[in-house]
């Protein structure tokens, strides 16, 4: 195995022979020099750095173009930084070339004064090793450059000796080698030495450069004009260049046996139709077998030795086959799959439809620049994600910019991001990304629109990152203990990574993705880790700046709403203090007595508004510190609505607004204050007098629902916008009216209603179309048994009366046991489930008339229980109500919200009970 060979190819001018002298002539890229053969060695006398740069950067340039070695060594005035400053400036591509290894700068002590001194013999066979070096790697050959500025005037005799060695072996080597001295560093005698140890020497004149030759050296030219002395140096010439070439071999495979990088020489086979099929080996290196692995291939084909490469890289064949023909040079970076690595790869051809391959591992600086690539961008995504929080408006907002960041780091196809519901024990959503997501209805914030019935329980891959509390992935999800137990609608998981939310040492969340299309790996996971650490930080911060928006906007209201009551309550406060200072006057001066009745009435009128006034004031007060106490009674709620019907027709009347009442005959049995409950219809009677206009209508109405009494307010009075709505039953908030307030009030008759409605274990309601589309507001009360005394030996169903199919479900096996003995002895019929699962199977096995559901069952909340009940055609007509020690108003309310026709406070009243089921 050979490479190229050192001397001139067949042609070429011998090295020494001249400027200009015969074929294969090097670009100097010096004007004043043009061209010149391998071999030549000169110098340059100069003053500055400036004259330095005006030559050595053109000379360079120039051999770059050349596809030449470049080796520049510097030394002051021009520093290796300036050197490649000066040489970027005219080649703007010196990076790739630097890249490809084409050329070099160092300081003369890394080379001349290696180890502190100078040694002729190393320095002269390094620039050797360099141009064989150079020569393995596909370069044309070696162009150098020292500057000896370094020089002391004690080494001067030898190096002028080396520089007479140099210039004898150059000439035997492709090379061109420039010297450069500052001539304010040398006398006369030293730039004698200097021209006449180089082949010319160049001098700036006048702002030119010029060639001069020794007399030496002009002689000997001129005497080798002669044909005999010319046949003569040729063959002198060629008895070197022979020997070269020997000594050349010999090193060549020293240095072929002992080089670092990997080398193959190889022969390029074609098909039928021309096209690179395979190749052979034809020699390789200990550092092939080393780098690769592999052994014995001398001989074989590629396709033998690797099998499957000409499918896995076509492309590696289209390069190999490309340089094979045309002799052109190419080096590129592979990830070669077959041997799991990335090599850097040279190919030259030494000769026709053969190759030279020379590759280098660089699997480890791949692997740091995709790590050091994998965290750069994380740094950017944990930037862009707290730039992003800064103009965010909500946090729904930033969680779909954190999943957006995670899904673009980790080349995912859809992602979540949920927290914890501490209430709940279920997972809510943050933020969910759109593609992929459509038929799925994870998550318990109404404003994505996306629910499931049951919502999203702890559990399966999302539960694992949870419960563990670290993150993980998996490439196949259809076999990990963990797939099951994605909700319904989930789109199908080929590829999971999910990793925890974690704050103060607890997991309150998860950031997952899925489905990236080669999977995942180690590297994706710590860089979802780095973001979760990231957006725990700025979820928490952007959820605090909301709380403190929010409760700055509430002191705002509250500060409006104050100021808004006290000018309420002074105007409302005077209006009745005039009429009355009036009246006084009138009594005082009055001359008959229809002026002192009407002076009365008036006072009376104003003293019994200036009453309401205070009892509304104390009332609230006392609802809101809990000091109110009611006296309670069995009170039929048909005849307080009616007789406040009755009351307020006058009022209704003179205000010329159609009272209509729509009562059952029937009682309706309540357990509350009749004084208060009074007072409720009174103020929603009160409240549609003051917004409904002259001619308008007023409906009050009562009706049974759902095992609970409902008191109907509706008027076709001035509406209200859908932000008043919700505040509608807030202390001192009203509807706009006019300056004139004819009405007066304060804005508590509503508050009481809620106060004292939710007093009595009910709610209320308020619903409008909109401005000038009236309103209705709406009392619920929970509805007592008749009254009745009968025994409950009486409460037996009468002969021919239906019995009734009774489901009990409580997790406390006593107090369900005992229900059903209690429903059976009034001739019904009772089953029992003790947790909501079997509870839902025996109703759809024997669909019930009535269910008494506990709400504290374990795994499935009696809520729960409700809405399935209520979502299922078959069970949706049976009568549902909750049995629950929890008995305040918010109890009642979730129970009716989940479906329930009525709340028992346990433990039940067996008269309630046999009343439900008559």
């Amino acid at each position: 195995m050979s490479t190229r060979p050192a001397q001139p190819p067949e042609g070429e001018a011998v090295p020494g022979g001249g400027l200009g002298a015969g074929a294969g002539l090097r670009e100097t890229g010096i004007d004043a020099v043009g061209d010149a053969p391998w071999g030549t060695h000169f110098c340059q006398l100069y003053e500055t750095k400036d004259d330095l740069a005006d030559v050595l950067v053109p000379y360079f340039k120039a051999g770059l173009e050349a596809d030449e070695f470049c080796m520049w060594v510097t030394s002051p005035p021009l520093g290796v930084d300036e050197a490649w400053q000066a040489l970027a400036r005219a080649v703007p591509d010196l990076d790739a070339y630097r890249s490809r290894g084409r050329i070099e700068i160092l300081p003369h002590t890394e080379w001349y004064l290696r180890g502190g001194k100078f040694e002729q013999d190393r320095v002269l066979d390094g620039w050797i090793a360099k141009l064989e070096a150079a020569l393995a790697r596909g370069c044309a050959g070696l162009r150098l450059t020292g500057n000896t500025f370094w020089l002391e005037k004690s080494d001067w005799k030898s190096f002028a000796e080396y520089e007479a060695a140099v210039d004898a072996v150059l000439g035997q080597h492709r090379m061109l080698a420039l010297c450069s001295y500052a001539i304010d560093r040398c006398g006369a005698a030293e730039v004698a030495d200097v021209i006449r140890n180089h082949q010319f020497a160049l001098l700036k004149r006048e702002g030119r450069w010029e060639i001069v030759e020794s007399f030496d050296r002009r002689r000997m030219r001129e005497a080798l004009a002669t044909e005999r002395e010319r046949l003569a140096a040729n063959a002198l010439a060629e008895a070197r260049a022979q020997e070269a070439l020997r000594g050349s071999e010999a090193r060549y495979r020293l240095l072929f046996q002992n080089m670092q990088d990997g080398f193959a020489y190889c022969r390029m086979l074609y098909d039928a139709e021309g096209r690179p099929a395979d190749f052979v080996y034809l020699d390789v290196n200990g550092s092939f077998e080393r780098v690769t692995g592999l052994r014995d291939v001398v001989g074989k084909r590629v396709s033998d030795v690797i099998p499957g490469t000409r499918e896995s890289h076509p492309e590696l064949f289209e390069i190999y086959g490309r340089v094979a023909r045309t002799g052109k040079p190419e080096r590129f970076e592979i990830d070669f799959r077959p041997l799991g690595m990335w090599l850097d790869v040279s190919v030259y051809s030494p000769e026709p439809e053969h190759f030279v391959a020379v590759f280098e591992d660089v699997s480890a600086r791949k692997r740091a620049e995709e790590q050091l690539r994998r965290r750069n961008d994380a740094v950017a995504g944990i930037a862009r994600i707290f730039r992003e929080a800064l103009t965010c408006e909500t946090e729904e907002d930033l969680g779909l910019v954190c999943l957006s960041v995670t899904e673009e780091l980790t080349r995912s196809k859809f992602g979540f991001v949920g927290e914890i519901n501490e209430r709940t024990g279920r997972l809510d959503d943050i933020a969910i990304s759109d593609p992929g997501w459509q038929a799925c209805t994870i998550g318990a914030r109404p404003r994505h629109g996306r629910r499931i019935p049951a919502g999203f329980e702890i559990r399966g891959l999302y539960g694992r990152v949870l419960r563990e509390g670290k993150g993980f992935f998996t490439n196949d999800p259809a076999s990990h203990p963990d797939r099951a137990g994605t909700p319904p609608g989930h789109p199908p998981i080929h590829a999971f990574l999910g990793v925890p939310l974690l704050y103060a040492g607890r997991t309150i969340g998860l950031i997952a993705v899925a489905n990236r299309e080669d999977g995942y790996g180690p590297e994706d996971l710590e860089v979802a880790e780095a973001l979760a650490a990231a957006i725990v930080q700025a979820l928490l911060r952007k959820r605090a700046e909301e709380e403190v928006r929010e409760a700055n906007a509430q002191l705002t209201e509250a500060a409006r709403r104050k100021d808004e009551f006290l000018g309420m309550l002074s105007h409302e406060l005077r209006n009745p203090l005039a009429p009355i200072r009036n009246s006084i006057y009138v009594l005082e001066h009055a001359v008959s007595s229809e002026q002192v009745r009407r002076a009365k009435a008036v006072i009376r009128r104003q003293a019994e508004h200036l009453t309401r006034l205070v009892d509304d004031l104390l009332d609230v007060t006392r609802i809101a510190r809990g000091k109110i106490e009611l006296k309670r009674s069995r009170v039929d709620l048909a005849v307080l609505v009616r007789r406040a019907g009755e009351d307020h027709a006058a009022l209704m009347r003179e205000r010329g607004i159609d009272l209509s009442v729509d009562v059952p005959r029937e009682p309706m049995w309540v357990d509350g204050d009749p004084t208060r409950l009074a007072q409720v219809i009174g103020n929603l009677l009160s409240n549609a007098a003051k917004f409904t206009m002259r001619g308008g209508r007023v409906m009050l109405a009562l009706e049974e629902t759902r095992g609970a009494a409902e008191i109907h307010v509706r008027d076709t009075g001035v509406g209200m916008e859908p932000e008043l709505l919700t505040q509608a039953f807030d202390p001192f908030v009203q509807g706009e009216r006019t300056l004139a307030r004819t009405d007066g009030g304060l804005g508590l008759g509503l508050s009481l209603v809620k106060g004292l409605t939710e007093l009595h274990g009910g709610s209320v309601r308020a619903a409008s179309a909109g401005p000038g589309q009236g309103a209705e507001f709406v009392a619920r009360l929970p509805l007592a048994d008749s009254g009745a005394a009968a025994s409950a030996s009486a409460r037996r169903p009468a002969r021919g009366e239906a019995s009734r199919r009774v489901l009990v479900i409580d997790d406390n096996a006593d107090a369900a046991e005992s229900l059903a003995q209690l429903v059976e002895m009034f001739g019904h019929t009772a089953e029992v489930a003790y947790d909501g699962p079997s509870g839902i199977a025996r109703a759809r096995a024997n669909p019930p008339d009535f269910v008494f559901c506990d709400i504290g069952l374990p795994g499935m909340s009696g809520y729960e229980v409700a809405r399935t009940l209520r979502a299922d055609p078959v069970l949706r007509r049976a009568q549902l109500f909750a049995v629950s020690g929890h008995a305040q108003p918010e109890d009642r309310k979730k129970a009716a919200d989940a479906g329930f026709d009525g709340h028992i406070a346990k433990p039940a009243d067996p008269d309630e009970i046999v009343r439900m089921l008559s």
